[in-house]
């Protein structure tokens, strides 16, 4: 199992937020999962169902075949 490197940082504001860095190496594999995981983040934001996010990441022309694969794998997987 690899080991992951992470910074994390306790806050003392009024919400007490854990930041976290993650400090792998950036890879062309990180590269897509951190695009996939903003494009989801973008496509739950529109309020839209699930069912529409896999038709738009299925349908999507300009995403490259990693991030679509990544952004299907994590969307089937987000409840």
């Amino acid at each position: 199992m690899e080991a992951i490197a992470c910074l994390a940082r306790l806050s003392a504001s009024v919400h007490h937020a854990v930041k976290l860095w993650d400090a792998r190496p950036w890879t062309p594999e990180l590269r897509a999962e951190r695009e996939a995981l903003s494009l989801l983040h973008f496509l739950r934001g529109q309020g839209q169902p699930q069912s529409e996010w896999l038709a738009a990441l299925s349908a999507g022309q300009t995403l490259s075949e990693p991030v679509r694969q990544r952004a299907l794998q994590f969307a089937r997987d987000w409840k």
